[in-house]
């Protein structure tokens, strides 16, 4: 199968096979289904898909009228496996066939692809095999009004007025491609390649109104328009660098002035050092730059020189250390609590406060967690309560006690019908999050404080960590524990590996441990100079995140179990670590009372992360029941 690359943008996905589109059903579980349009050439919205091209080469899928839902496979992706929707971004590989214009879409983990079993209507959308089976190949037709553009990352200075003679993509109408892909011709193809669109020059007069059609850019290829103004590309956009200090609170975006035609081509044939005022808004949003920067991404540019790991915002507001601090499921907000006794919503490309909630509690605010729907926040404190609030108006729901300590970590099901939490009185205890009661617990399998409580991907399994020095799995039907692993310090953080083949964990020794679910085997990664608070996965299990003590984050490869780098945090003890929904950012909570977001790819390669951490020595934080230490925050 060939690399041949699709353009973000908004396509109908029909089967090769069935002639049939895939549709959204109204089935009220996001299926995605066999159907038909009686409109070929202007499909209803239920058919159109958005495609996203990832850093990773890989694309999410999102219904056009839900795009903060994700086409996924939240059972066990197994042979057979239904797609639906999920507010997780799944990551899928989509792979040209030997057939021009004809591809596939697999699974990254196994090789497992999308199929329909017949043409009759509603059929479900599953996981099968082979690749070359009937079926499961697919085609790409881009929707009238919606015309795919290239990322931001392929727009080149020197390709702004070149000659599109070379080129032998051209866009199309949905019914015209189809006519061509029948009959094969050799010099087309219905898939936009980002070699065309990268040199595309758009019509100004456009801009404004971001009206450009398929049939309007394809007029502007083959009619070489007279006077287009290029797109200021991102290569010569100079920002200012981003300093650790900076203040969000000066961070204005989409403040630039526009440039003429005229000028904006001198600068970029010149390639002049003064610098150049950022693309406005219309600009940007004419080259489908949304499409690519999901809310999750701040809006914030960086000069392409500072090769520094970049801290995009510094959200500052608590009082003392932030212990927990999450993203939400559309990455549009950012939910933290900490010392100071108050749990603060965060909106992401502003970087600005956007709710505090604050009821007088009577203790740290230890975990906070948004719902899978993005409709609630449950927070976790040290006067042993479990919380539920709104959160859109910051109005608390309910107030649920049972725990006699803090409640150290929270985690809701996938599903968003039950909320789980673990506690210093060594216990874990199931909530129904429907009627806000207590369903089932105390559970009493640990002998020490339970420090963390995470669910699998799909809600069939829930990991827990412990200070007697276990990680014990759960299953989430009976709540008999399947599995122990056994350490010999305090865990910290522990989380399964999306395809839930592995458990990684943090513990105070400094061990980043990571566990083989078959066979029990462990692998203990050194880098960390103390204690590993937080670990977390990418949305996409090829990368995950560990964080604690002087402010050290490593980001780790899933893989090969090497480390990718380093982010530091001025000495702070890093608390909470997450990465956002579309794997490009990293949030931290530390205990200097503030939150960053940084860059994921921005790594620093040090040479002391190189030459690996004794964990056997130097051990930082300890349980007051192993021995007190001054630098655990729950002492």
């Amino acid at each position: 199968m060939s690399e041949t690359t699709i353009a973000t943008g908004t396509y109908t996905i029909e089967n090769v096979d069935r002639r049939n589109d895939i549709f959204l059903a109204g089935d009220g579980r996001g299926s995605l289904v066999a159907g038909s349009s009686d409109s070929d050439a202007d499909p209803p919205m239920k058919a159109r898909w958005v495609l996203r091209l990832q850093r990773n080469g890989r694309y999410t899928i999102s219904p056009a009228m839900q795009r903060n839902m994700y086409a996924s496979c939240p059972t066990s992706c197994g042979l057979r496996s239904e797609i639906v929707l999920s507010s997780i971004d799944h990551h899928w590989v989509v792979k040209e066939t030997r057939v021009k214009g004809t591809f596939v879409i697999s699974h990254v983990l196994h090789q497992l692809y999308w199929g329909i079993e017949d043409d009759e209507a509603g059929t479900p959308v599953r996981l099968r095999q082979p690749p070359t089976g009937s079926g499961n190949q697919w085609r790409f037709h881009p929707c009238l009004g919606s015309t795919p553009n290239a990322p931001q990352n392929v727009f080149d200075s020197r390709n702004i007025d070149r000659n599109v003679d070379s080129q032998t993509a051209t866009v199309q109408t949905r019914s015209r491609t189809r006519e061509v892909v029948d009959s094969r011709p050799s010099t087309s193809t219905p898939v936009v390649l980002h070699s065309v669109v990268g040199s595309l020059a758009i019509d100004g007069g456009n801009i404004d109104s971001q009206a450009n059609t398929a049939t309007q850019i394809s007029e502007v290829v083959d009619g070489r328009a007279a006077n287009p103004t290029p797109v200021v590309p991102q290569s010569v956009i100079d920002s200012r660098n981003d300093d650790e200090t900076l203040d969000t609170e000066s961070l204005d975006t989409q403040t630039a002035a526009i440039l003429t035609p005229s000028q904006t081509t001198k600068a970029v044939g010149s390639q002049s050092s003064t610098p150049i005022p950022v693309v406005p808004q219309g600009v940007v949003e004419s080259r489908n730059i949304a499409a690519i920067q999901t809310a999750s991404s701040p809006s914030q540019t960086k000069n392409a020189n500072d090769v520094r790991p970049a801290i995009r915002h510094k959200l500052k507001g608590h009082f003392n250390g932030v212990y927990s601090a999450a993203y939400s499921p559309d990455g549009e907000t950012i939910v933290s609590g900490g010392h100071d006794s108050t749990i603060r919503v965060w909106d992401v490309r502003t970087g600005r406060l956007a709710l505090k909630l604050d009821n007088g509690y009577s203790g740290t605010v230890h975990s906070v967690t948004i719902s899978p729907d993005g409709k609630q926040i449950v927070s976790g404190s040290g006067d042993g309560t479990v919380r539920f609030w709104d959160a859109q108006s910051g109005t608390l729901g309910a107030t649920l006690t049972g725990h006699t300590e803090w409640v150290s970590s929270l985690a809701w099901s996938p599903g968003g019908k039950r909320v789980v939490s673990g506690s210093g009185d060594k216990t874990i205890r199931v909530w129904d999050a429907e009627i806000r009661r207590l369903k089932l617990g105390p559970l009493l399998e640990h002998t020490g404080y339970v420090m963390t409580v995470n669910f699998s991907m799909d809600g069939k399994q829930l990991l827990s960590g412990s200070a007697d020095g276990t990680v014990r799995v759960w299953d989430a039907a009976t709540w008999h524990v399947m599995r122990t692993f056994t350490e010999q310090c305090v865990v910290w953080s522990a989380i399964f590996s999306p395809d839930r083949k592995q458990i990684v964990s943090g513990d105070d020794r400094g061990n980043v441990r990571v566990w083989d679910m078959q066979t029990s085997d462990s692998i203990v990664l050194s880098g960390h100079k103390g204690t590993v608070y937080s670990v977390r996965f990418s949305p996409d299990g090829e990368r995950f995140v560990s964080a604690g003590y002087q402010g050290q984050i490593i980001v780790w490869d899933a893989n090969s179990l090497h480390a990718l780098g380093t982010l530091r945090c001025n000495g702070y003890q890093i608390h909470s670590v997450g990465f956002s929904p579309d794997g490009r950012w990293i949030v931290s909570g530390a205990g200097d009372g503030m939150i960053r977001i940084w860059e994921a790819d921005r790594l620093d390669d040090t040479p002391e992360l190189r030459r690996g951490w004794d964990s056997d020595k130097d051990s930082i934080c300890t349980m007051p029941e192993l021995g007190e230490s001054s630098r655990c925050r729950i002492c």
